[in-house]
């Protein structure tokens, strides 16, 4: 039996232990609507906090207002149902945490209910969790006003959960239309790891003037360090907006946007990370802004340091000249590689250059990139896309997509896609390595300033080629596509479609091999070697002039379609240049001038020879030219003009330029005959006032080319 003095000892250590136990502390509560409680609490799982409408938790100076035990291992959540105001005074918390029990699960909702509710500090952060949270979940759900109005020295985050760091629990951040979660001086929100941020409403990160204008450290959303990152969903009524960035973090994130974003004195979205930590996602929907700002240092839009997948349909737009580094671009999109998808209606436009891709330091970029484009990208000084890069990048600008600026590729082996109806208005550049360019879509396009690429495939639609442009490794049009010359096109060349020339003065370096249609109307066309396939061939009329420097290889059956009797036939080059002709047709006699496979007027350049090749098995073979300019007459022979046995080259004694002729027949070196296509007597007639004209010396004219 024990006595009074034993009973009153155990008593008294009993309170003690009720006292140090943190159960003694933590309870329900409850705030009545248009009461005031100073008395902090102190809650833990399963606890539930009420603060009735009008009602307000503002305990003194020094007091955390709601403290969430972690002292006790519990899974529960503590839930706070907020419809008036908890007020953290003085440098005291609203929320706050005390310390953590190893391995615990925590879980916490917050709910601030009514667009009156008020969860703030004066001088620190209005939430903080200040611990790790396992398996738990955090959920703050606002729909009135979440601050932290310190400034200075007194400065905290509305919502600082940095200190999360789990893998398999949740934090989701939820603000309605209406709601505000604000900073005065510091970051918004600072959401710790696998953060989700549903945004309706407002989240800011203001600044306090300095000596430099700004506190260049306040970010809306700063995910802080590498190994967090997490998903922002910004609704059509939500604003995300940043003294310096708007959303910023160290390791990958996914952003899907409808609402605004905006760097006030930086960048709407920057990822400070060269690790291979992921890909950064960003989805910018119709109606969408990203928008930064350049004031006191660099404000791209989006600067992610690795690689991102970037979908577009609203606006990414970077203000301002960067006023620090002088090496340095303000831009739109300003990352270090993957994916990027303008669709139609998108805008990613800066002040500077609108895109550019490498490692952040101007070194190569850290994987391949795609840049596919239905809207419109806009560098407004003449600089559009820039890539710094060894691997193979494409580029593809669809049908009303729209360049503004010029395009340097990087020195991969580079692709460049670009549709009829797309629009590239700058120079294209393809830089190192060997780069192709295809021509696609069924509409029209136009290709010009290009330089650096090896490859041009005309694989549809109908394109003009203007300009001076060279593709060493050649250009291909494609059966059903169509191309238009306007200018020097340098490399061979292999038509199966069709290639035309209007109204211009062009000319192709390489051999030409033309087994489509080639027409002119009417132009002059100078050409190194020009052949044509089994089922190429050329259309041409009066004024139409074809310049051959080399050989004229012809092995068309398309003799229906060939059309050159009115067109001119030139042959160019340095004294004793041999041109080599094929010979397709059948010797029909002197009345079939105009056959298939004829010419206008055949031109030989002076000192320039001609070696006609039997291109059939026929055994007699028939060329008809109407005016034949420079041949050299050596008695009955034509000097510079080689055939073969059965060879017959026809002209039309009745053409003035080919007086000199005397319609006379002629030998041909080699083999063949040299005939005027007249009747006898004519012929003597013609022979004798041919002398008597030319007095036996040669007599030739020099097409001039027709105007384009």
């Amino acid at each position: 039996m024990i006595g009074f003095a034993g009973f009153r000892a155990s008593l008294l250590a009993g309170a003690a232990v009720v006292l140090l136990t943190p159960q003694a502390f933590a309870a329900d509560f409850t705030v009545n609507p248009g009461a005031t409680d100073t008395g902090g609490k102190t809650v833990f799982g399963p606890n539930l906090g009420t603060i009735g409408a009008g009602g307000k938790l503002t305990p003194a100076a020094g007091t955390v207002a709601i403290t969430w035990s972690l002292n006790t291992n519990t899974t529960a959540a503590v839930t706070i149902n907020n419809s008036g105001t908890i007020q953290g005074s003085g440098s005291s918390r609203g929320i706050g945490t005390s310390s953590n029990a190893a391995g615990a699960a925590r879980s916490f909702n917050f709910d601030n209910l009514t667009a009156t509710s008020v969860l703030a500090s004066a001088g620190n952060d209005a939430f903080q969790i200040n611990n790790d949270i396992g398996t738990g979940a955090i959920n703050v759900n606002n729909f009135g006003t979440i601050k932290a109005t310190g400034t200075g020295g007194s400065n905290g985050q509305a919502l600082d959960f940095n200190a999360i760091t789990t893998t398999t629990g949740t934090v989701t951040i939820t603000n309605q239309v209406g709601g505000v979660i604000q900073a005065a001086d510091a970051d918004g929100i600072r959401p710790g790891n696998r953060a989700t941020i549903n945004n309706s409403g407002q989240i800011i990160a203001n600044w306090v003037t300095g000596a430099n204008g700004n506190d260049s450290n306040n970010d809306a959303i700063d995910f802080q360090d590498v190994g967090k990152g997490g998903t922002i969903n910004n609704f059509s009524t939500g604003s995300i907006t940043g003294a310096r960035n708007a959303i910023t973090g160290k390791d990958a994130i996914i952003v899907n946007n409808s609402g605004t974003i905006t760097g006030v004195d930086g960048s709407g979205l920057n990822i400070d990370t060269t690790t291979a930590s992921g890909i950064t996602v960003v989805v910018n929907n119709a109606g969408g802004v990203i928008t930064g700002n350049a004031v006191h240092a660099d404000g791209d839009a989006i600067d992610v340091d690795y690689l991102v997948n970037i979908t577009n349909a609203g606006t990414i737009r970077a203000v301002g000249i960067d006023p620090v580094a002088a090496a340095s671009l303000n831009e739109a999109l300003a990352i270090g590689g993957g994916t990027v998808t303008n669709n139609a209606g998108g805008l990613i436009i800066s002040d500077e250059r609108a895109i550019t891709v490498d490692d952040s330091d101007h070194g190569n970029a850290f994987g391949a990139t795609s840049i596919d484009n239905a809207g419109t990208i806009t560098g407004t000084n003449g600089q559009a896309i820039a890539i710094t890069s060894i691997s193979g990048d494409t580029l593809t600008n669809r049908a009303g997509g729209v360049i503004n600026g010029s395009v340097v590729m990087g020195n991969g082996v580079d692709t460049i896609n670009l549709y009829g109806g797309s629009a590239l208005n700058g120079a294209l550049n393809g830089g190192g390595g060997s780069d192709t360019i295809h021509l696609l879509g069924s509409g029209n396009g136009t290709l010009a300033n290009v330089s650096g690429v090896e490859v041009l495939k005309v694989d549809s639609g109908r394109w003009a080629v203007n300009g001076n442009q060279t593709y060493a490794s050649g250009v291909t049009v494609a059966t059903g596509a169509t191309m238009l010359v306007n200018g020097a096109l340098g490399g061979d060349v292999v038509n199966n479609g069709t290639v035309r020339v209007d109204n211009a003065t062009v000319s192709f370096t390489g051999t030409f091999q033309n087994n489509g249609a080639y027409i002119s109307d009417p132009s002059t066309q100078t050409f190194n070697n020009l052949s044509v396939g089994a089922n190429g061939y050329i259309q041409a009329g009066a004024g139409d002039v074809f310049k051959v420097g080399g050989n004229f290889t012809n092995a068309s059956t398309k003799n229906q379609l060939w059309y050159t009797r009115e067109a001119t036939l030139e042959l160019i080059g340095a004294d004793q240049t041999n041109h080599w002709i094929d010979v397709l047709g059948a010797d029909n006699g002197k009345t079939a001038r105009n056959q298939d496979f004829s010419w206008g007027e055949l031109n030989i350049d002076g000192g320039n020879l001609i070696t006609f090749k039997n291109g059939t098995a026929l055994c007699n073979r028939g060329w008809y030219v109407a005016d034949l300019i420079g041949a050299l007459i050596s008695g009955s022979s034509i000097a510079n003009i080689t055939g073969f046995n059965g060879l017959t080259v026809y002209y039309d004694a009745y053409q003035t330029d080919n007086a000199y002729l005397g319609g006379l027949t002629y030998a041909l070196a080699g083999g063949g005959q040299l005939v005027a296509d007249v009747p006898e007597p004519m012929t003597w007639i013609l022979f004798l006032s041919g002398l008597g004209l030319l007095g036996g010396f040669v007599r030739r004219r020099r097409v001039q080319a027709v105007a384009g």
